[in-house]
């Protein structure tokens, strides 16, 4: 990281929609990279920390499958559903700011399912987690695109992939590591001092965000597409248990056919929306999306099937 010095603050901001303080210094860039990557290892470790601890929090709580999965789910369809809603607010109140408010909202979201009497009150403080994750992966990288020159850009957001890609690997380990010796609520307590560095070094760093042009926020986009994603992840979630072909499932993805239909069609007509459709029509654009869904699917089901072997390796029979 202590390459990244190359050229002025102020060509990494040229197509930024926000107006930022072009007065960055440059030996601020390694520390601003070291922030993100921080605040993005910590939000992806904490989406496979947890799995290998379900066993363990099922027998303390007394629970079965279905309800410690929401463990998992309540965090997943938080962060998911809202990508695109903090994306929109990162442009509108700054990104300093509220990039700052994610790390604080994730720690303290750890520090409570840390502390939760029961598997309800994890589930609720894994969704105030799930907010401050949202924020840490929707503002991280376009703060690098925003904050970075031109010049080392694409290595920066490399080095933002990469730690993405260890929390990631590093998440079973961890968690069964402090499982096992310290107990299970230090999976969530583990995340504490890497926000609290996260949050103390971006507040020195991070450029100040200056006045903004006015924009507007889509609520009922934000509201469509969040309702259509938590749909389909609760039909794939309950289809096996309830039935593919019961009503509640059938329901479920039915209504998010239409939210679908109706955010695309609210995303086509509205002015500021929260997604440009017309990105969609580059190539350079859809292709590497679409290599990053297939290598995150193998990903999603390779942790599922590990996930499934060590509960049924920790979960006595008969």
């Amino acid at each position: 990281m202590a390459g990244l010095i190359e050229e002025p603050a102020t060509a990494g901001i040229e197509n930024s929609a926000m107006i930022i303080d072009t007065r960055t210094p440059e030996k601020s860039f390694p520390l601003i990279l070291l922030v993100v990557c921080l605040s993005i290892f910590m939000a992806t470790l904490d989406t496979t920390i947890v799995n290998i601890s379900l066993p363990t929090i099922s027998r303390h709580f007394d629970v079965g499958t279905g309800e410690v999965s929401w463990i998992i789910l309540s965090y997943f369809l938080t962060v998911t559903s809202l990508l695109l809603a903090f994306g929109r607010l990162g442009d509108l109140l700054g990104f300093r700011k509220i990039f700052l408010w994610g790390i604080l909202i994730f720690a303290t979201g750890s520090f409570l399912c840390a502390l939760a009497p029961g598997i309800a009150e994890i589930i609720l403080f894994r969704i105030l987690q799930g907010i401050g994750g949202g924020i840490i992966v929707a503002v991280g990288p376009a703060m690098i695109s925003a904050f970075l020159p031109t010049a080392i850009r694409g290595r920066a957001l490399g080095y933002v992939i990469t730690s993405a890609s260890i929390g990631l690997a590093l998440g079973p380990v961890i968690g069964g590591f402090l499982t096992v010796y310290l107990g299970w609520r230090w999976i969530f307590l583990v995340n504490a001092p890497i926000g609290i560095v996260a949050a103390l070094i971006g507040y020195k760093v991070l450029p100040r965000d200056l006045p903004r042009t006015k924009g507007s926020f889509d609520f009922l986009g934000a509201g469509l597409i969040f309702a259509c994603l938590a749909l389909v992840i609760y039909g794939l979630n309950q289809g096996t248990l309830l039935g593919w072909g019961s009503n509640p499932i059938v329901g479920a993805f039915s209504l998010a056919v239409l939210c679908a239909i109706g955010f695309l069609m609210r995303e086509r007509r509205y002015p500021q929306p929260l997604v440009d459709l017309k990105l969609f029509k580059n190539l350079n654009f859809v292709l590497p999306n679409i290599g990053a869904l297939l290598m995150l699917l193998a990903f999603a089901g390779a942790l599922f099937y590990s996930s499934s072997w060590t509960w049924t390796q920790a979960v006595p029979r008969g």
